[in-house]
């Protein structure tokens, strides 16, 4: 058996099938997207739960962020944060270096958004006209990484005039120093597209391993079907090597969206959305390996 063949094997076995409930049982729906940041869960929550329409009754723009932490072993809601009010509701929140981002649309037609930080009233990250993310710039999660913020985020283009940039979702890459001025690189490396993800990859986490290493959580889409996906590199810059296989089995109308995850002890946690907008988690051993040829 070639050393490829044994490592599809490893890998086909290598998650855990059965998944927790929801992690913070009892809440109504948490979000759209959410990212893990710092042992806690940060989510948008608009209009989907009655900790939204309490808070918010008379403007349906104006979005909260929601915060879960975990206590003794069990994530409970801990508080929100109302992101204010701009020109549509803030979505795919995430922390960096303690500062809270979300992103925009500018307009009601879910066109056009940008990343915004907490407190700034103008976007920090704006999309780029006839590239990638010129309809929207989407769903960011940063390291630091030689000396600097590296963060990857989706992009999309639905009406550009150039054919080369049209995309639903790519996932790209930026950087900054100083969280306010952001360097575009353009699209991530994979080794190749699995066909469970050729629409696109979207909504992107990225993570230290702790040994050198990195690992990317995506969401892989084809038509209707939404699924998790992940990649490892020893280079966030360089080759991205792409599991062939989604990470959980699903079928429609399941869909599984928005991964994120973190490092406990010897394991991956990784959390996200089902087409309910609760939060979910499964988790593998550590280390995630590579694969070979």
């Amino acid at each position: 058996m070639s050393r490829f063949r044994r490592f599809l094997r490893w890998w086909r076995s290598w998650w855990r099938r059965p998944v927790t409930p929801p992690v913070v049982p009892g809440w109504a729906k948490f979000g759209n997207d959410h990212k893990i940041y710092d042992g806690r869960i940060i989510a948008s929550d608009f209009d989907k739960s009655g900790y939204y329409t309490d808070l918010n009754p008379n403007n349906h723009d104006l979005t909260v962020i929601a915060k879960a932490i975990k206590y003794r072993g069990e994530w409970q809601f801990d508080h929100y944060v109302d992101f204010g009010p701009g020109p549509a509701r803030a979505e795919t929140p995430t922390e960096i270096d303690g500062e809270l981002f979300a992103c925009r649309y500018e307009n009601p037609n879910n066109m056009g958004s940008a990343m915004y930080m907490w407190g700034r009233a103008e976007p920090v990250l704006k999309p780029t006209p006839n590239r990638y993310d010129s309809d929207m710039v989407y769903s960011p999660s940063a390291i630091w990484h030689n000396g600097c913020w590296l963060m990857v985020y989706r992009g999309s283009n639905y009406h550009g005039s150039d054919p080369r940039y049209l995309t639903d979702a790519k996932i790209l890459m930026a950087e900054s120093r100083d969280l306010l001025s952001w360097g575009k690189f353009g699209p991530i490396t994979f080794n190749h597209i699995p066909d469970w993800a050729k629409l696109g990859q979207a909504e992107p986490s990225i993570l230290a391993d702790g040994k050198g290493g990195f690992i990317l959580l995506f969401m892989g889409m084809r038509g209707e079907e939404r699924c998790l996906g992940v990649a490892i590199t020893d280079d966030p810059l360089g080759t991205w090597e792409v599991n062939p296989d989604p990470l959980l089995k699903v079928k429609l109308p399941e869909k599984h969206l928005a991964p994120s995850g973190e490092i406990i002890g010897d394991k991956l946690i990784v959390y996200y959305n089902r087409e309910d907008y609760k939060v979910w988690q499964c988790e593998c051993e550590l280390p995630v390996k590579k694969g070979g040829g």
